[in-house]
């Protein structure tokens, strides 16, 4: 199998020491990276994540960047997080952060903020 550029969406939880998030509880973020297979792109996400002290909870929502694009119109965002990492095959390229403050099951007004 040839590395392609992958995209998913991660649900992310703050490890201690993380200042990303704030005060928030968690948050859900598109990723791409390069990589051959969605488990792949999980463990590049994960250690990028680890980085800025963020744990990695699920992805979902994963599929090669090229069957993305040819399936649906897609915002901006993302081909501004694929030109990030088009020529660096390490990179992992994070998308705009939609947090949340609250745990679902803790309020019917589950708040999301955006990063």
């Amino acid at each position: 199998m040839n590395k392609q550029i992958w995209i998913g969406l991660a649900e992310v939880r703050p490890l201690p020491g993380c200042k990303l998030l704030e005060e928030a509880k968690g948050a859900y973020v598109h990723v791409m990276a390069w990589a051959e297979t969605p488990e792949e792109l999980h463990k590049k996400a994960s250690l990028r994540a680890a980085d800025v002290s963020l744990e990695v909870v699920q992805m979902s929502d994963t599929e090669p960047w090229s069957i993305r694009t040819a399936a649906q119109e897609l915002h901006t965002e993302f081909f501004e997080m694929e030109s990030r990492i088009q020529s660096d095959v390490r990179g992992v390229a994070f998308g705009r952060f939609h947090a949340w403050l609250t745990e679902p099951a803790e309020s019917k007004n589950h708040a999301l903020l955006s990063r």
